[in-house]
């Protein structure tokens, strides 16, 4: 059985693990940020915009152009604000977080930089803002990733702007970057799949648990104060697949997942009777 939609409630256990087993990520990443940013543009209250950022810079910009400051960090899609009305066309209903924890802010060693990529915020005649940072998780990103010294310093200093960060996480092949977070599929409390949420100012981080056949959920996003939107994870990851046509003919439904040993024994067990 092979599908051109997807036939998982939530993340697609297939495509997911041939993608982490396979070192394939980049091409689902590439397009799930785009289909991210065309979605919030959709959901944002008036005022805000949603873009794919390649280079962004903490701080800010002087009247003259000059930079502000140089802390060198890289978001996947920047919410921004701009002064407009008050409307909102985004999903209603969002779900409480699994649970909530004290939101940890590390000293950062002065030694230790992050070149090449920044984020930014304008202030004056323009008045944009950078509000919320999302990012998609990658392997490299992960503990025990190539990337991962260099992505903890990134989300420290984005945290400590008072910026929103909000982190996708869909690859249970490598430990949460965040220790708190119980580490699957070792930890009977841990999940293979989450969103997790940081606010500097609630001064908490929301951690939001997706179960292998558990729905994507519909969470409230923080904005500016009270601002919030409402974001509809798993419309936006289903337009992913339905787009990415390359792998609709891939994966034979009525066999295991690849790497399926990589998931709990009852995770297993879960996913071989959905697909019987």
């Amino acid at each position: 059985m092979r599908s051109k939609t997807n036939p998982y409630p939530g993340v697609n256990a297939h495509l997911n693990s041939y993608l982490q087993a396979e070192n394939d990520w980049q091409s689902f990443h590439a397009a799930h940020i785009v289909h991210l940013s065309d979605a919030l543009n959709e959901w944002l209250p008036e005022g805000y915009f949603a873009k794919p950022e390649e280079s962004l810079q903490i701080g800010g910009y002087s009247g003259e152009g000059e930079p502000l400051s140089r802390s060198t960090v890289r978001p996947d899609v920047s919410i921004m604000r701009v002064p407009q009305g008050d409307t909102d066309s985004s999903p209603d209903v969002a779900i409480a977080p699994t649970f909530t924890m004290p939101l940890v802010i590390e000293e950062l060693e002065p030694e230790n930089k992050l070149t090449n990529v920044v984020i930014y915020r304008m202030e004056g005649s323009s008045n944009r803002q950078i509000v919320t940072q999302i990012e998609l998780l990658s392997p490299a990103n992960k503990r025990g990733g190539s990337g991962f010294g260099q992505y903890r310093l990134k989300r420290l200093r984005v945290i400590q702007t008072e910026v929103n960060l909000v982190e996708i996480d869909y690859l249970h092949h490598r430990p949460p970057v965040v220790e708190i977070i119980p580490e699957y599929p070792d930890d009977e409390r841990s999940y293979p799949h989450y969103i997790l949420t940081s606010r500097l100012l609630a001064s908490k981080a929301d951690f939001y648990g997706i179960g292998v056949l558990a729905p994507l959920p519909k969470i409230a996003l923080p904005l500016v104060g009270e601002d919030a939107v409402i974001v509809d994870f798993g419309a936006v990851y289903n337009t992913t697949l339905a787009r990415l046509r390359e792998y609709h003919t891939q994966f034979d439904y009525t066999t295991d997942p690849p790497a399926i040993d990589r998931y709990s024994e009852t995770d297993r067990t879960a996913i071989r009777a959905f697909l019987d």
